[in-house]
């Protein structure tokens, strides 16, 4: 039940909370239509005023506890996924470069930056160091203090990302250079080095939730305590979802190429020699990056068994009285878009 904006009387209808999810994160196609929304490159055309009326709306709800008058629920789940492109997950305005609705074209840029231009050694270097320091900046303003890294943590993860991306796509290119590989196997070393630059940088973004644990709970939504164990298996269903999720336009786009270089596409519609791989790409990152981001489950769960001695035996004795559940839950946390 919630309060009219204008009579100030209760009405017989149930307001959506923006603070929760808008979609079932139990089923596959909510978990996609969630991702999907997160970077919905619609809200690049939106004008400023529509930021400011969707952020009236929410604050409305949220501080007030009023619905505002004559809007229905679709209008207040737009307003939340206008407001979420904005301010993202964590209630601040996120900068510009930060901001779930560019990643699909920045991402794009960059991408299409790693297969056109991958024959010079600085090239490679210069979008491999771009891409990492656009994650960054995504992780440093997309999270909130208790999961956010620190300045160290920050440097240490684009350092080392950067270095292993860099000598992974060099390294690679000149070997298959070497052994006189396709094309197409050249346009696909930048997903290699993709892949082993989360590989090793995430657990640096991860590294606060993996010092101090990650928080647990029952099927009940009665929290336990906090686990390591819990993080270090989060971190790595993160590293794995991360690398599926930039493997479309990454590895998709090369096989795109091909095709279109052996049917003369690109003689006939020289055009195409850009516009083709970056609407591949681009496509890839809004449509499929979500869907494989979908299979990972947002709440999850480990065997209880699983757990630190110390916390199964104060969990065992305080909340279960000797008969511990077999299974307990945990939050992956709100998605980031890579």
């Amino acid at each position: 039940m919630a309060n009219c904006y204008c009579c100030k009387q209760s009405c017989n209808v149930l307001v959506p909370d923006p603070r929760k999810l808008r979609y079932d994160q139990d089923s596959f196609i909510g978990r996609y239509m969630e991702l999907f929304q997160l970077t919905n490159p619609k809200y690049l055309f939106y004008l400023p005023g529509s930021y400011k009326t969707a952020r009236q709306i929410i604050n409305t709800i949220e501080v007030d506890g009023y619905r505002p008058c004559k809007t229905s629920d679709s209008e207040i789940w737009n307003a939340k996924s206008t407001y979420d492109s904005v301010y993202g997950k964590t209630g601040r305005k996120v900068p510009v470069l930060a901001r779930p609705v560019y990643y699909a074209p920045f991402k794009t840029l960059l991408f299409f930056g790693m297969i056109r231009f991958n024959r010079d050694p600085k090239h490679i270097v210069l979008m491999q160091v771009l891409n990492q320091a656009f994650n960054i900046n995504v992780v440093r303003h997309q999270r909130n203090p208790p999961a956010q890294p620190t300045a160290a943590q920050l440097l240490a993860a684009f350092l080392v990302g950067s270095v292993t991306s860099s000598a992974t796509a060099v390294y690679l290119r000149n070997y298959l250079k070497k052994q006189c590989a396709s094309r197409m196997a050249l346009g696909m070393v930048p997903f290699v080095a993709v892949a082993a630059a989360h590989l090793l940088s995430t657990p640096f973004l991860r590294a606060q939730e993996m010092f101090e644990g990650k928080p647990i709970f029952d099927c009940c939504g009665t929290k336990l305590g906090v686990s390591r164990n819990v993080s270090h298996k989060s971190t790595s269903l993160d590293v794995i979802c991360n690398i599926c999720k930039v493997a479309p336009p990454l590895l998709l786009t090369p096989y795109v190429m091909k095709r279109m270089r052996l049917n003369g596409t690109f003689c006939r519609y020289p055009w195409t020699r850009i516009g083709g791989p970056v609407a591949c790409i681009f496509l890839s990152l809004v449509l499929l990056s979500p869907l494989v981001g979908a299979i990972f489950h947002q709440r999850r769960s480990i065997g209880f068994m699983r757990l630190e001695n110390n916390l199964k035996c104060k969990a065992s004795k305080e909340v279960y009285f000797g008969r511990p559940p077999q299974y307990v839950c945990y939050c992956a946390g709100p998605p980031l878009p890579f």
